[in-house]
């Protein structure tokens, strides 16, 4: 999406921030600059100008020809990026377009400080990136965007998902009312869920306030929720009077099918919240599915659970009923970022994944017609692996050997617990049983017997201590128990 969407200059001053992060003291000279970016003193110049003018926060300074970061600051490059998204024409000219507003373009050109010339340039690269959703813009006519009402509403929720909420939604009591519905169904929604739902909410707001409704319910029409039915859902809806803007009985069911349809996509389920639910999906994608749990058993380094595989099949049965309606690619909050982590702290468990899901491409072609379709499902995929990968780790097995008081045993302890990705079982001392420790935790080296296991100095733990080195270590002794099974 922000390769399409942030101009050249946005994109290198993302990579000014990037580099800047990265290095060790947390600042760069404008010689450094020129070389690493390819650009010259004035661009850069130009551009650290404009990096300031971003900073509300005074995250960044700019002195004796030397860009600093402030090094005890939480900043973080998505907020800039975010601001950015913003700020961009392309972005702008499709805010416009989704708040239906009157749209004359010399007007438009002239708010936007840019040339017509300039304005069809933008114009033909979005359509060109639309094809993606089966969309295209058109500045012909009332109708701007020409494609499926539910088709558009998908690609402005991944236009706007990620972004600070108050940037786009504008607080209204009956989205407040719908907030207070979903807290209602379920008290545990978590809060990401709870803002994925509340943009589609307010998406399909504007969207039927402008005029545009969905025009049939049957690619929506999926079995009950566990958590609620679509009954019970639809009596509250009507109760607040959400689809007032409806003009027929059939659009508000087409319209309040289509949002039960997204909640129940959203809210997918915990292994734990499994175990107490009594549903089977009925038979519509069950080939797909059962093909992804048989090659999972083929393939993976263990046998799935009874409760995951009635876990994969309510989970999956949703993500592939999204992945067959909806076409082209949403903005993965934090997936992505996560998956970097993932193939640099676990890259036994990245290839498994990456084979895994490989396979399944080779193997079934409905699936792999999914993915096409929505390329946002393999990432689906592999959260779902890695929640389950989790619970087939056996514990850690960890000896610590450190010239620590009893107050600094139970302080590491505590950062060992809130480290760990798996369970961790301590040992102190020597007090081991026959069979080796998998991982070493002491401010010394261990001695020769131990040579070969992974070790942790924790020397400088209470004077420098950095967090992520210590989940580091986890993460490589987690990673390590697929490492035979990942590379057969």
């Amino acid at each position: 999406m922000e390769k399409v969407f942030l101009d050249n200059e946005s994109k290198v001053i993302l990579k000014m921030v990037k580099l800047i992060h990265k290095v060790p003291n947390n600042e760069l000279s404008h010689v450094e600059l020129e070389k690493k970016l390819g650009i010259n003193r004035k661009t850069v110049v130009k551009y650290v100008g404009n990096l300031l003018s971003f900073d509300e926060q005074k995250v960044f300074s700019f002195e004796d020809s030397i860009l600093k970061m402030a090094n005890s600051t939480n900043f973080q490059p998505a907020s800039l990026l975010n601001k950015m998204m913003l700020n961009s024409l392309k972005f702008q000219i499709m805010k416009i377009i989704f708040e239906g507003n009157s749209i004359d373009c010399t007007n438009l050109c002239f708010d936007l400080g840019i040339s017509r010339g300039a304005f069809s340039v933008h114009i033909k690269q979005l359509d060109e990136f639309l094809e993606e959703y089966n969309l295209e813009v058109k500045f012909q006519g009332k109708e701007f965007l020409r494609g499926e009402e539910y088709e558009i509403r998908f690609f402005f929720h991944a236009l706007f998902w990620g972004l600070q909420e108050e940037d786009i939604i504008t607080e209204n009591p009956m989205l407040n009312k719908v907030t207070k519905l979903l807290l209602e169904i379920d008290p545990k929604l978590d809060y990401f869920t709870l803002l994925k739902i509340r943009l589609n909410v307010y998406i399909s707001q504007i969207r039927t306030k402008n005029g545009h409704f969905i025009t049939s319910e049957k690619e929506f029409i999926v079995p009950d929720h566990p958590y609620v039915s679509y009954k019970y859902f639809s009596d509250k809806m009507n109760e607040i009077d959400f689809f007032n803007n409806c003009p027929t009985i059939e659009s508000k069911q087409a319209e309040c099918r289509y949002l039960y349809f997204l909640g129940c996509c959203s809210n997918l389920l915990t292994a734990e919240k499994v175990k107490k639910i009594n549903w089977k999906p009925d038979n519509e994608n069950s080939s797909s599915i059962q093909a992804f749990i048989d090659i999972a058993n083929r393939t993976l380094p263990f046998k799935l659970r009874t409760i995951e595989v009635k876990f994969l099949q309510i989970n999956l049965y949703y993500l592939h009923r999204a992945a067959s309606v909806f076409k082209g690619r949403q903005r993965t909050l934090g997936i992505q970022s996560i998956e970097k982590k993932i193939k640099e702290n676990r890259p036994n468990d990245y290839a498994l994944i990456a084979q895994f899901i490989n396979k399944l491409c080779l193997e079934n072609k409905d699936i792999k017609k999914l993915i096409q379709h929505f390329p946002t499902l393999y990432y689906h995929y592999g959260t779902i692996l890695l929640g389950i990968f989790k619970a087939h780790k056996r514990p850690i097995k960890l000896l610590i050997q450190a010239n620590f008081s009893s107050l600094q045993l139970e302080q590491l302890a505590w950062q060992i617990e809130r480290s760990a990705v798996v369970p961790v079982k301590i040992m102190y001392g020597e007090i081991m049983s026959t069979s080796r420790p998998d991982g070493i935790i002491s401010d010394w080296t261990p001695s020769k017997k131990y040579k070969n296991v992974p070790f942790f100095n924790v020397s400088s733990l209470y004077r420098d201590w950095n967090y992520s080195d210590l989940e580091n270590f986890f993460y490589q002794l987690a990673d390590s128990q697929f490492k035979h099974a990942s590379t057969k």
